[in-house]
């Protein structure tokens, strides 16, 4: 996107307890002030408003209010409020280290439903604390880096993954090697829970479901 002001600031915020939920926002010196948030594939602008406390932004359907590290959001009309934390850059200590299967592919769309993966040690990741991942796909294998966004609990946040760059054998007939490494590129954000991982792509286009490796 071109912009004509260079951005004062940044800061990106996990809302809800939900991976899919993360808001970026670049903040402008402009007059009043202003900012850009990026939620998934929807992009919203909008400009400071007087506020008893905190920070106050309005858009034309969408507002933020900031406080301590703490946002208020709604984003489109009537949408309810999410409840945001601030996050700070790092790699947590519980993606780094290990090393995940794929046991599911979740399908936003209901009549496709959730994949099963027959062979989860075919389909894996491991996170390397220097910021390199590497990956087994079917009967190929990989390499990217990747870049964490811990929200406050650690547990969950922002994740991307850079170019992956793996061999190029062919898999047998029927294999999800492909399909999987389109869904890579696609990942935005993370989430633990209950011994899982869930790496969810943007703009709802699915989560992808691994357990941790014995």
């Amino acid at each position: 996107r071109y912009r004509l002001i260079p951005v004062s600031a940044n800061a990106t915020f996990f809302c809800d307890g939900d991976p899919r939920n993360v808001v970026v926002v670049d903040f402008f010196q402009t007059d009043p002030p202003s900012l850009i948030a990026e939620r998934g594939d929807s992009v919203a602008m909008m400009f400071q408003q007087p506020a008893a406390s905190g920070t106050h932004y309005q858009g034309r359907n969408e507002s933020f209010w900031e406080h301590q590290g703490l946002a208020t959001v709604v984003w489109g009309y009537g949408a309810p409020e999410m409840h945001c934390k601030k996050q700070t850059e790092g790699k947590p200590a519980s993606l780094a280290g290990n090393t995940w299967e794929l046991v599911a592919i979740q399908s936003m769309d209901d009549a496709q439903g959730t994949t099963r993966i027959a062979m989860p040690e075919t389909f894996t990741v491991s996170f390397a604390a220097d910021g390199r991942a590497s990956f087994r796909i079917d009967c190929n294998r990989g390499t990217a880096s990747w870049k964490a966004t811990p929200s406050a609990e650690i547990s969950s946040g922002a994740l991307e993954f850079g170019p992956l760059a793996t061999t190029k054998m062919m898999c047998p007939p029927g294999s999800l090697d492909q399909k999987v490494m389109r869904d890579l590129a696609y990942v935005r954000s993370y989430l633990l829970k209950d011994g899982k991982l869930y790496l969810s792509l943007m703009a709802d286009g699915g989560i992808l479901e691994w357990e941790r490796a014995e």
